[in-house]
């Protein structure tokens, strides 16, 4: 996960094409998610761009949208169960106090490869 934060329309776009590069991947293999006007771009260079409680003109432009959910939705939206992330939980933090929410460890907004 890489997050990008002030940083202009166009320079989220170069960034999310760079992480792809980088990772060695196509950017239409990449998820970004935002919420303001300097988002779109990125969005719009993403293959899977995500409107995330965004204001209505960024949800107008996104081809998806979440208002509902926190993060933890974009994993929905994709075909990752809660049973898929208990199991990637329990690998990651098999400590049994250790209990962690999705939306605090993707962050708020930005770009996702894996």
């Amino acid at each position: 996960q890489r997050r990008v934060h002030g940083v202009d329309g166009l320079g989220k776009a170069r960034y999310l094409h760079e992480i792809a590069e980088k990772e060695g991947i196509n950017p239409l293999q990449v998820i970004a998610v935002g919420d303001g006007a300097n988002d779109l771009p990125m969005l719009e260079a993403a293959g899977l761009g995500i409107a995330f409680h965004a204001k209505p003109k960024v949800r107008a432009a996104a081809e998806h949208h979440l208002s509902q959910l926190g993060l933890h939705g974009v994993l929905y939206l994709i075909g990752i169960t809660d049973r898929d992330i208990h199991e990637v939980w329990s690998e990651e933090y098999p400590e049994p106090s250790i209990d962690r929410n999705v939306d605090s460890v993707l962050g708020h907004s930005g770009v996702f490869t894996h």
